[in-house]
C-alpha cells in the first residue's frame, strides 16, 4: 500500500495528472481508498511534525503543541489517526515520550500568578501616586497633560482616572470652553 502511495503521488504530481486520473487508477487496481486516504494523511502529518520539530528544535509536549492553532489541529489529527494517543504516534517512529510534567506544577504556577498579581499591584500603586503627585502639583490638569508626563496609555489613564473618581480621590469638571475635563483631587 505504501508503494502504491508512493505510485499515486509520484503520477499525480511528476506527470501532473488530475485526480480524476488517479481515482480511475485506483479503481482499475482495486486499491482500498479509505486505506490510501489514511496513509495518505498519516504521511502528512509525519511531515508536519518533523517542520515543527525542525522549527522548534526538539520533541514537543502536547502542552508545547496546545501554544498555537495549527500546532493543535496537528496534534488532534495525529491522536485521531494513531489510536486517540499521541504517544502510539511517538512509539512508531521512535520519537522520545516526555516525561509527566513536575509533581508540583500546580503550586508553581500558582506561586508565579501570585507574584505577578503583586508586581502588577505594585504598578498599579506607583501609577496612582504619580497620577495623584501631578494632580496635587498642578491643581487642575487634563488628560493631554497627564499623557504628557507619564508613561501610560490613553486607556489605562482613562481607567484609572475612573478607579479614583469611583473611590472619590479626585474629581472633574469642564474647562471654560466647555471641551476638556479637568481633573483636581478630593478634599477629604
Amino acid at each position: 500500500l505504501k508503494r502504491v502511495y508512493d505510485v499515486c503521488v509520484c503520477i499525480k504530481y511528476g506527470l501532473e495528472i488530475n485526480d480524476g486520473k488517479i481515482q480511475d487508477l485506483i479503481s482499475l487496481y482495486q486499491i482500498d481508498f479509505h486505506d490510501f486516504l489514511t496513509l495518505h494523511r498519516k504521511r502528512r502529518c509525519q511531515n508536519e511534525y518533523d517542520d515543527m520539530v525542525q522549527q522548534l528544535g526538539y520533541h514537543p509536549t502536547t502542552t508545547v503543541m496546545q501554544k498555537t492553532s495549527s500546532w493543535r489541529a496537528l496534534w488532534a489529527r495525529i491522536s485521531r489517526l494513531w489510536g486517540g494517543d499521541i504517544n502510539n504516534f511517538r512509539r512508531e517512529f521512535g520519537i522520545p515520550i516526555p516525561k509527566p510534567g513536575s509533581p508540583t506544577f500546580k503550586e508553581d504556577t500558582q506561586k508565579g500568578r501570585e507574584q505577578q498579581l503583586r508586581k502588577l499591584r505594585d504598578q498599579k500603586k506607583e501609577r496612582f501616586k504619580n497620577i495623584l503627585e501631578l494632580i496635587e502639583e498642578h491643581e487642575l490638569i487634563s488628560i493631554r497633560e497627564l499623557l504628557k508626563n507619564l508613561d501610560i496609555s490613553k486607556g489605562m489613564i482613562g481607567r484609572h482616572m475612573k478607579e479614583l473618581r469611583d473611590t472619590e480621590q479626585v474629581d472633574w469638571l469642564l474647562d471654560d470652553d466647555g471641551k476638556t475635563y479637568m481633573y483636581f483631587l478630593m478634599e477629604n
